[in-house]
């Protein structure tokens, strides 16, 4: 019998538009991927606050519905 290798995707959905993303993926990579206007504003990716640690809080986002263990 084989085994069914391919990954296990979550829906994430911000704004209406869905993305499939494998476990582990941050929101704003998920929404990267998408693109326009959808990508939360972050501050990290500029070279003067790398290594900040997430520590601005500009791509803050709301939890409404998560698993069990959130």
């Amino acid at each position: 019998m084989a085994e069914n290798t391919a990954p296990q995707l979550f829906t994430v959905t911000v704004d209406g538009v869905q993305v499939q993303v494998p476990p582990g993926t941050m929101i704003l990579n998920a929404f990267r991927q998408v693109g326009g206007e959808i990508v939360p504003p972050a501050m990290c990716y500029y070279s003067s606050l790398k290594g900040s640690g997430g520590k601005c809080r500009a791509c803050l986002v709301k939890v409404t519905a998560g698993s069990a263990k959130d």
